[in-house]
């Protein structure tokens, strides 16, 4: 009888031994929880002592998720003044292209406009402090230059609304060439019209400084004025943008060399206008550099010469899927099949053992 007890006493044990192992696979098994949660540094702004952080989130080319200075864009604050926010609950899904902007929440700073898609979820934002970014709308205010610290994409590249060019990152949607026949053909104060107005300089200056910024030739240029006439007729008001002769190919100090920039299809529609807050006016005066007064508000548009002016941001996207992480599978049902065959083994071999006491003790 005393054999019995202990033989019993083994099986049970296997059999809690197996429950205990798809127990395990089951738990290790599990999606994780929050995929689409991006964090910030809020100490590499040096704003520590920040009560709330704003995660501010608007499609390249399309709608704000979540209206600026909505309460509902206040992160979560972690240890080390680490804050986070589920950008993938706000609205970010793979395939598109996001500009994200980091505010203090008090209005007083706010850092450069940074591209974001669903490859960015788990990374974590920081500012320099040390880099100042013009305001694109606004060329009297600055943001402090945003990074990822893993992922590859920057500051949006964009034209300023005083002809600079600022940021690191092209979206997806657009070209450096289309950037240019967008601010060529726009009528708005991003655009050339405006920049004249402010920025002191003239019109074969302006151009060949953007070009060159932006990479391309005086083929470029030349094929952008003819697509921007075009495009600024098509834009529904019936005016022309001609810079034809405001522009001439042979007093160009850009390049001739051939490898240009292929043309992309005249933008159909303007992009639809992002945050709901901006300068009531555009600069008044033509300051030659951006000054260091911190950019309180965000840009009236949603990157518009970026955005290439098509609303349609799976337009060439290039932004894999989303890619939080799940578990592998693989490995948790060889280890699950590995305990399955252990448990029947020793079932097998307690009962084998059980029979031969019978017959002993018989």
């Amino acid at each position: 009888m005393k054999s019995k007890k202990i033989l019993s006493l083994m099986l049970a044990l296997c059999i809690a031994l197996t429950v205990c192992g798809v127990g395990a696979v089951a738990v290790t098994a599990a999606p994780a929880d929050h995929s689409g949660v991006i964090y910030f540094d809020a100490a590499s702004a040096g704003w520590e002592k920040s009560e709330r952080i704003m995660f501010y989130v608007y499609e390249i080319g399309g709608e704000e998720l979540i209206p600026w200075g909505s309460k509902r864009l206040i992160g979560t604050e972690g240890a080390d003044h680490i804050w986070s926010y589920d950008v993938g609950a706000m609205g970010v899904v793979p395939g598109k292209q996001y500009g994200l902007i980091m505010n203090d929440g008090a209005g007083f700073a706010q850092c450069s406009e940074l591209l974001l898609d669903t490859t960015c979820f788990g990374d974590t934002v920081y500012a320099d402090r040390n880099v100042r970014i013009e305001n694109p709308a606004d060329s009297n205010k600055t943001s402090f230059s945003a990074h990822w610290k893993q992922s590859k994409y920057g500051t949006i590249k964009q034209i300023t609304s005083i002809g600079n060019v600022i940021g690191e990152t092209i979206p997806a949607n657009t070209s450096a060439y289309q950037m240019l026949v967008n601010f060529l053909a726009s009528k708005g104060y991003l655009c050339l019209t405006n920049a004249l107005n402010f920025n002191g300089k003239d019109a074969q200056t302006t151009i060949d400084e953007i070009a060159k910024a932006l990479g391309l030739n005086k083929n470029d240029v030349e094929k952008a004025i003819q697509e921007a006439k075009v495009t600024g007729a098509n834009d529904g008001s019936g005016d022309k943008t001609d810079w034809t002769g405001k522009w001439e190919k042979a007093k160009s100090s850009l390049s001739d060399d051939s490898g240009s920039v292929t043309p992309t299809q005249p933008a159909t529609a303007a992009p639809t206008q992002a945050p709901t807050q901006a300068p009531t006016q555009p600069a008044t005066q033509a300051p030659t550099q951006p000054s260091t007064q911190p950019s309180t508000q965000a840009p009236t548009q949603s990157s518009t010469n970026a955005a290439g002016g098509n609303n349609s941001s799976n337009n060439g996207n290039t932004s894999g899927g989303n890619t939080s992480s799940t578990s592998p599978k693989t490995g948790h049902q060889g280890f699950m099949l590995l305990m399955m065959l252990l448990t029947l083994a020793g079932v097998g071999g307690v009962c084998v053992s059980v029979k031969q006491l019978t017959k002993k003790e018989r």
